[in-house]
Order: structure tokens, then C-alpha cells, then sequence
């Protein structure tokens, strides 16, 4: 998979060309590319999130796997840089909402970023541990109420 192009220039058909099938991973990635503003994509990544992570007993492979290494430093690598990929697309979307105007100037994007990152990564661990789609829904929805708080100005 390479999504290293311009995260802002990215389609539904280029997402699902570089991932193959309309896995509930590759179907949270469009719903995010596509979402008409920056909540809406924050809001679908989550939930799309909460629906594709209920499905498996293992979480999200990217978000558990080799976080330090664990003895296989090129393992740990890789997965390191695929999250750092996942952030910096966040924080894209972020700043494209606020060249849009649906994000305030005065917005923290990397907090913002982080924040997300840090409620999905939450989200698969919970899901790792037999959280149902439910109670991962309703983090989602915590989490948009922070937010609102953070970006409605």
C-alpha cells in the first residue's frame, strides 16, 4: 500500500486502488477522504472505526503490533511509520478543514490529531479486549463532544 501522495488529494478510487478490497479498513479510509468537512471525516473515521473493530477479536493490527519492537526492530519500524502515516493524515484533513473555514485558524491541529489518534488507537484496544460495537460507539461519541469543545468556536 502507498497512500504517500498529498493526503488532501486523495479519491475514494485512488484509496481503494492502493488497498484492494472493500475491507471495513479500506472502507474507513473513504469515508474519511470523502467526508465533506473536517468533523464529518473525524466523526466517520471513529465510527467507521467502532463498526470495523467489532468485527474482530484482535484490534487493529497497525495500532498493537511490535509498539517497541519487541525483538524485531524492522517489524516495529514499520508499523511505527504506518501510524506516523495515519497522524499526519489526520492532521491534514484538520488543516485542509481549516483552509475550508470549518476549522478555526486558532485550532491546535497537532493536539487535534493526537487527540483522534489517541481515541482510535483507545477504540482497538478496548476492541482487542471484547468491547462490543456499542460501547465503542459510544467512545466515538465521547470523543465527538471533545471535539466540539476544541473546534467550535
Amino acid at each position: 500500500m502507498n497512500l504517500k501522495a498529498d493526503p488532501n488529494e486523495l479519491t475514494g478510487k485512488r484509496v481503494l486502488a492502493g488497498l484492494g478490497a472493500l475491507s471495513p479498513a479500506t472502507m474507513t479510509i473513504v469515508s474519511f477522504v470523502e467526508a465533506s468537512n473536517a468533523r464529518q471525516a473525524i466523526e466517520r473515521y471513529l465510527f467507521d472505526s467502532a463498526a470495523g473493530l467489532s468485527e474482530t477479536t484482535d484490534g487493529c493490527m497497525v495500532t498493537l503490533s511490535a509498539v517497541g519492537g519487541e525483538g524485531h526492530l524492522d517489524l516495529g519500524a514499520r508499523v511505527a511509520a504506518a501510524r506516523a502515516q495515519g497522524f499526519e493524515q489526520i492532521k491534514a484533513r484538520i488543516k485542509r478543514g481549516q483552509a475550508d473555514g470549518d476549522v478555526p485558524s486558532s485550532a491546535d491541529v497537532h493536539a487535534l490529531a493526537r487527540f483522534v489518534q489517541c481515541l482510535q488507537n483507545g477504540m482497538s484496544i478496548l476492541a482487542r479486549d471484547g468491547a462490543t460495537r456499542r460501547e465503542l460507539e459510544s467512545v466515538a461519541e465521547t470523543g465527538m463532544l471533545g471535539w466540539d469543545a476544541r473546534v467550535t468556536p
